[in-house]
């Protein structure tokens, strides 16, 4: 899964997010957003959101915290 960063402002002040989009590439597919626990990241979900959108179809967003 390769990821990318957004830059955001957020409570005033500069947020780095990384995030990775999976899954198929049809906008209008369905969309899953992947949550996780505590500090989670994008490396430590590894290949699940890829198979999982696949299978089903659809879009994933993948994020770290």
């Amino acid at each position: 899964m390769s990821s990318a960063f957004v830059d955001i402002t957020w409570a005033g002040r500069p947020v780095r997010i990384e995030h990775a989009w999976v899954g198929v590439s049809d906008k209008a597919a369905p969309l899953l957003v992947f949550l996780h626990e505590g500090l989670g990241s994008v490396a430590m979900w590894k290949d699940f959101p890829q198979r999982l959108c696949e299978a089903a179809a659809c879009r994933g967003l993948v994020y770290s915290r």
